[in-house]
């Protein structure tokens, strides 16, 4: 198997529209950028462009302030990310959801799941 674990072009399409799809449920609107690595036992999607124009007023005028409470929700709702993305893709992959890296300066996003 290599370094990575093989998708299909397909697979990965389908896995990419699934997470596009949950960002856009959840914020009306899809990230401007988003691609999926995919590591030997895991997958990590790449996000950019999340953050919206009222989060962004309030990490200006309150920092990391701000930024600490929305880490904190944003780490909240990906355990529910996980769930949805999984009920999106009929159950087809066993994945398991287990860090957020978050800048939200940068508005760059790492959703880390495990495969399992």
């Amino acid at each position: 198997m290599g370094d990575k674990m093989e998708f299909s072009d397909e697979e990965k399409h389908e896995m990419l529209r699934a997470f596009t799809n949950l960002l856009k449920d959840a914020n009306g609107k899809g990230p401007k950028n988003i691609y999926i690595k995919y590591l030997k036992h895991e997958v990590h999607i790449v996000m950019q462009g999340v953050v919206s124009d009222f989060e962004k007023h309030l990490i200006k005028n309150f920092g990391n302030e701000a930024i600490k409470v929305f880490t904190d929700f944003y780490e909240r709702d990906s355990f529910h990310s996980e769930i949805r993305f999984l009920e999106i893709l009929n159950h087809k992959y066993k994945f398991k959801f287990y860090k957020l890296d978050s800048d939200f300066e940068n508005d760059l996003f790492v959703y880390k799941m495990k495969i399992i």
